[in-house]
């Protein structure tokens, strides 16, 4: 009779152990998909996002950044400053920034200025990445557009902006 009720009470330990682990799991596989998501789409550089359409006459194609599906563009005044285009449709769903300290952003970001500025403007929701020769990589993401901020830093100073729809 004894053996009977200890072997019962084994058995509601172990199911409710089960129960608070698969509780646990699934409030800790939800707070880190939903945690990690910024809102991009309003993001800016000089004066352009992600899904709008570029007028190519203004600009000049770079014959070595082609593929089937889309085309790399720049502006003569702006070489650092490189918007990948769909063919079809002209959207932009990438933009480039390198070298070129003038260009501003509307997330408080401009080549060697400090990263501090955009993690102020946008949020703590970033993944942090350690690259090679002192180099990290300060990531946004935003599930919902599909887009994804990659900052790529020194010292804590803007090295290289790309903004891009995935």
């Amino acid at each position: 009779m004894a053996a009977l009720k200890i072997h019962k009470l084994i058995l509601i330990i172990g199911l409710s152990t089960m129960v608070l682990i698969g509780i646990g799991t699934w409030i800790g596989m939800h707070y880190a998909v939903s945690d990690r998501s910024t809102n991009l789409s309003s993001l800016t550089v000089n004066h352009q996002k992600i899904g709008d359409n570029l007028d190519k006459d203004e600009y000049i194609v770079d014959e070595a950044m082609i593929t089937k599906k889309f085309s790399a563009y720049y502006k003569k005044e702006y070489p650092d400053l490189i918007f990948i285009v769909k063919k079809k449709s002209s959207e932009i769903v990438g933009i480039t920034l390198i070298h070129d300290r003038g260009i501003r952003t509307n997330f408080n970001a401009t080549i060697e200025g400090p990263i501090e500025n955009v993690i102020d403007k946008l949020g703590h929701n970033y993944k942090e990445k350690q690259l090679h020769n002192g180099f990290k990589s300060i990531n946004f993401l935003d599930k919902d557009n599909k887009i994804k901020l990659s900052i790529i830093c020194k010292h804590d100073k803007i090295k290289r902006i790309e903004l891009y729809k995935k």
